[in-house]
């Protein structure tokens, strides 16, 4: 479904999410994303929460067979 993970940057660490192993009904509905960088984990986990809500709300995953 996803990770999270410390990225190293030339501003110091910052966290990487990523959204991945999606089977998408169609393109990612507006407004949803699924990579990104955050500052802390805590705002990662959020983001990252975020952007799979959208996805589920949008009926955007098929599921697993």
């Amino acid at each position: 479904m996803g990770r999270a993970y410390a990225d190293s940057t030339p501003n110091g660490p910052r966290w990487y999410w990523l959204i991945y192993g999606l089977n998408l009904r169609g393109p990612l509905p507006d407004g949803v994303v699924v990579q990104g960088l955050a500052d802390d984990l805590e705002a990662a986990k959020t983001t990252f929460k975020a952007n799979w809500e959208k996805l589920l709300a949008a009926d955007s995953v098929k599921p697993e067979k």
